[in-house]
């Protein structure tokens, strides 16, 4: 392979590894110095990034006269003339609709949380299949803290009802396309970034957008995944890839089972996107381990000989303005980062209400006071506790009898902030699930704690003092063990 060829594929590699391997906690930073803060997004006035494909043209709009006389009835008209809207984190245009034709009025702007010690990526998915519009249906938010070695991933719901600068109310996955054909300044990626700005105060530095096809193709590219599933799933599923979904009878019910389930593009599409028998909220669960598979698969030894395919791939279906001065810093990090210092987090039911529009649509208004709590501590440093957890060595022995549970159970706990040091199969199955601790003062209240982050019962600890063991806790994994949780549900 010659120089330039193999340039191409480790810049390649680097910008795949680099969108999944930080969202799923294997991009691992490492000490620099004299680290510089990030550039910003800067409202409204910036350069336009280079797309991967062309950005279609402006769609012309009609210059508005102002009326010789202003009345009551025309006073909303003219709004190109109204001054910008100004806020804490820069200048936005004020809204295209007109006030009388709005659900609702924009709010104010709110003040900037992010900070120059973070790096944040807005990773985003969509269906590009038809010929008209297109909306971003899968919306994660990556921030790294470099100084303190950690990541935090936000799942954002798509139906999320904000103010998108220079246009109007309306949902959150409609920001990318507006900002494409409307000739807003940066294309997309600007109007997204506006978008962030104003109604979260988060600053985006990269914005990728990957289509599902793409995806598909990515996936297959890879011969598949090996998906870890916590929870069964059923929903409604096209029977073939070539069959017409406009016939209900090609549709059919499909069960996924708990463990380790083996998903070519076409099934790993559905599992992410599936919300008949769901919600949007479920769905981020989903999508996430999906992108841990993928982290899996592009860190495998045989990884190395469809790097071609992937970089085709990756060329034809994702639009980024991520470089490879980016991935060259970041790369390092994929050694070091415990991934237990990844937290998890989403906008779930308790952050937003739900409002149905004068049009009918069903959106979730945020709840301005409880979000912007829930932003700043998603963004921060980890709690106390959470610190306190990692110091905690968790060995797992699976004796289940089933595929992938013991997997499950690590990542249930490294989600909660555990260390775990191994997860070993054993050869006979366990009768049942046990938490035990072996050390030579053993500490019940962190024992069962422990067993009710496992969603097991206090009574599944027990106390057994072991100088030989290999960790302070021993999980004794049974087939009673229900690998079904929410990984937002834990402390973060």
């Amino acid at each position: 392979m010659n120089l330039r060829h193999r340039h191409r594929y480790e810049w390649t590699v680097g910008l795949l590894l680099l969108g999944l391997l930080a969202l799923l906690g294997c991009a691992r930073p490492t000490a620099r110095k004299g680290t510089p803060s990030p550039t910003p997004w800067q409202p409204v006035h910036r350069a336009t990034p280079s797309p991967t494909r062309p950005t279609p043209p402006p769609t012309p709009t009609a210059t508005l006269t102002p009326a010789p006389t202003a009345t009551a009835t025309l006073s909303w008209l003219p709004l190109i003339y109204e001054p910008p809207i100004q806020g804490a984190g820069g200048t936005y245009p004020p809204p295209a609709t007109p006030p009388g034709k709005m659900p609702l009025l924009p709010p104010e702007p709110v003040d900037e949380i992010t900070d120059g010690n973070m790096l944040t990526f807005l990773l985003l998915g969509a269906d590009r299949r038809g010929s008209g519009t297109f909306r971003t249906d899968a919306i994660l938010l990556v921030v790294l803290r470099p100084a303190e070695h950690s990541v935090s991933v936000i799942s954002f719901p798509r139906d999320l009802f904000v103010y998108i600068p220079g246009w109007t109310m309306n949902r959150l996955n409609a920001a990318y396309y507006r900002g494409e054909y409307s000739g807003y300044p940066g294309g997309g990626p600007g109007l997204v970034a506006d978008t962030f700005m104003y109604n979260f105060g988060i600053r985006l530095d990269y914005v990728a957008l990957a289509d599902f096809e793409g995806f598909v193709r990515l996936v297959d590219a890879l011969g598949g995944l090996d998906v870890l599933v916590a929870c069964p799933y059923t929903d409604w599923r096209l029977k073939s890839p070539e069959l017409d979904p406009e016939d209900p009878d090609n549709w059919a019910l499909y069960t996924v089972e708990p463990g380790r389930v083996f998903m070519d593009g076409e099934m790993a599409l559905w599992y992410a996107r599936a919300r008949k028998h769901s919600t949007d909220f479920d769905r981020g669960r989903r999508q996430q381990e999906i992108l841990r598979a993928l982290q899996d698969k592009l860190l495998s030894p045989g990884v190395l000989p469809k790097i071609p395919a992937l970089y085709r791939v990756w060329q034809e279906t994702v639009e980024t303005n991520i470089d490879w001065d980016v991935v060259a810093r970041l790369l390092p990090w994929a050694r070091s980062l415990d991934p237990a210092r990844v937290r998890f987090y989403r906008i779930g039911p308790n952050l937003v209400r739900h409002w149905r529009t004068p049009g009918g649509s069903a959106v979730l208004l945020p709840r301005k006071g409880y979000l912007a709590d829930f932003l700043t501590e998603a963004l921060g440093p980890a709690p106390p506790e959470r610190t306190q957890r990692l110091g905690i060595t968790v060995a797992i022995h699976d004796g289940s009898g089933r595929d992938g549970w013991g997997d499950l159970a690590a990542l249930r706990l490294q989600v909660a902030g555990y260390t775990v040091s191994r997860v070993q199969t054993l050869d006979a199955p366990l009768e049942a699930t046990v938490v035990v601790d072996t050390r030579a003062t053993p500490d019940p209240a962190q024992g069962q704690a422990l067993a009710q982050t496992l969603g097991l019962p206090t009574t599944a600890y027990q106390a057994a003092p072991d100088p030989g063991s290999e960790a302070m806790f021993v999980v004794l994994l049974g087939p009673d063990y229900d690998p079904c949780f929410n990984p937002y549900a834990v402390a973060p």
